[in-house]
């Protein structure tokens, strides 16, 4: 992939050089997978524009800040640009870290059949179900998935809210809304 600038690493951080020739429709919008500090070096009339927001005038000597996954541009000026980028590393959980293996080794379809055996196996009210009860209920009608990926899945549901889990009572059921 080309890209609209020139790159090189130093003291761990990114320096990026825009010319004052590059085309305008080279600086796309685009989205980065962590924080960013970028210090203005040098350059004259460029903006950056982070979205739903209206463009900045980047000034010599200041930073920006720019979260991870916010869609963002630089919209060109007269000069050249000099940035320097700090990168903050990405973290991730334990949890996030199952999560994206799982999704790597398992099937949108086999997720989808997991699902629907735990909503239909799941009570809405009342007394839930204990988390032996529910992984042998999956595995009854998926024999195939194993205990720990049907609790990994669990904890996916319970983050996005479509289960609860007491724990005193070591009980699943469906979230009320």
């Amino acid at each position: 992939m080309k890209y609209p600038f020139h790159q090189k690493e130093s003291n761990g951080r990114l320096i990026r050089e825009f010319s004052a020739d590059v085309a305008s429709d080279e600086l796309v919008w685009h989205r980065d997978r962590a924080d960013r500090h970028v210090k203005v070096r040098s350059g004259e009339g460029w903006q950056l524009q982070l979205e739903n927001r209206l463009p900045k005038n980047l000034v010599p000597g200041e930073i920006y800040f720019i979260p991870k996954n916010t869609y963002h541009r630089v919209i060109k000026g007269q000069q050249r640009l000099v940035v320097e980028i700090e990168e903050n590393s990405m973290k991730i959980t334990k949890r996030q870290l199952r999560r994206i293996i799982r999704e790597a080794i398992s099937s949108p379809d086999q997720d989808k059949r997991m699902y629907d055996v735990i909503i239909d196996t799941l009570p809405v009210r009342g007394d839930g179900i204990s988390g032996r009860e529910l992984v042998d209920a999956v595995n009854q009608e998926l024999p195939d998935i194993g205990a720990e990926l049907i609790y990994n899945f669990l904890d996916e549901l319970l983050e996005d809210d479509v289960v609860s889990f007491d724990v005193e009572m070591d009980e699943w059921s469906l979230r009320t809304r």
